[in-house]
């Protein structure tokens, strides 16, 4: 699945880019601020885990 993103973002990537460029320099801002919080809202939200549970070791003496 990975692989296929990947290989889309490849393909689209600079078509959009060019696009972009093409049109008014404040659209293009405003797509990248939007498109900056929302990876940045991923990220935290993703990186931010409670902390795991501790197991007690079940290790015997002897």
């Amino acid at each position: 699945m990975f692989d296929i993103f990947c290989q889309a973002g490849i393909l689209l990537g600079p078509l959009i880019g060019l696009v972009l460029a093409a049109i008014d320099f404040r659209v293009t801002a405003a797509v990248f601020a939007v498109l900056t919080v929302a990876q940045l809202w991923r990220s935290l939200k993703h990186s931010i885990d409670p902390a795991p549970e501790k197991r007690p070791s079940s290790t015997t003496g002897g």
